[in-house]
């Protein structure tokens, strides 16, 4: 799936929208989707598209979702500095667990230092983020508890900071995704 407009520009003024999803052939051809992944009769040949990479691309491999990123696009990028320098002001706002009301750190990816009970953990159903608790369980197959703000059932899953700037399309985009985090 190619963006609508431009993925990343160096204003940070321009956003793209999603386009369509398409297949392209192994010999580049473009056809719309298939009723199902398993079907075996392709889709309509799409003749006004063509089959460049564009920076933002999204190629959907077998259930893997990759992203193709131009050497201009990532020039715009922010720098693995700049994400560490917003998770050390994330972590430094001290953000509380609602409900134990203790102070949470979000991790990076590979830290191990961070104590049991100021892992934040996400509901996955809800959005909510709460400190790590032995309450709750619904003792199924899936891990799966019950979330004390909304008492929704839900899967947790904890919650941790990559550093991957090549998904960020801009240093405003830091920004936009910390806040997302923040809201949850």
């Amino acid at each position: 799936m190619h963006p609508n407009g431009t993925f990343c520009d160096k204003s940070g003024n321009e956003f793209a929208r999603p386009g369509i999803w398409r297949e392209v052939s192994v010999g580049g051809c473009i056809f719309s989707l298939r009723e199902s992944r398993s079907a075996a009769i392709q889709g309509s040949p799409i003749h006004n598209e063509d089959n460049i990479l564009q920076d933002g691309t999204l190629i959907d491999l077998c259930g893997a979702t990759l992203i193709w990123r131009s050497a201009e696009g990532l020039s715009y990028s922010p720098t693995y500095k700049q994400l560490e320098q917003c998770i050390d002001n994330l972590n430094a706002g001290r953000p509380q667990c609602p409900v134990g009301l203790h102070t949470l750190v979000v991790p990076r990816k590979n830290s191990k230092n961070t104590k049991p009970e100021a892992q934040p953990f996400v509901y996955l159903n809800c959005g909510h983020v709460q400190g790590r608790h032995n309450w709750g369980n619904l003792n199924d197959n899936n891990g799966s508890k019950t979330c004390p703000i909304c008492l929704c059932p839900s899967s947790v899953a904890q919650l941790t900071m990559g550093t991957e700037p090549g998904i960020l399309y801009n240093e405003l985009s830091i920004v936009i995704s910390f806040l997302n985090i923040l809201s949850l």
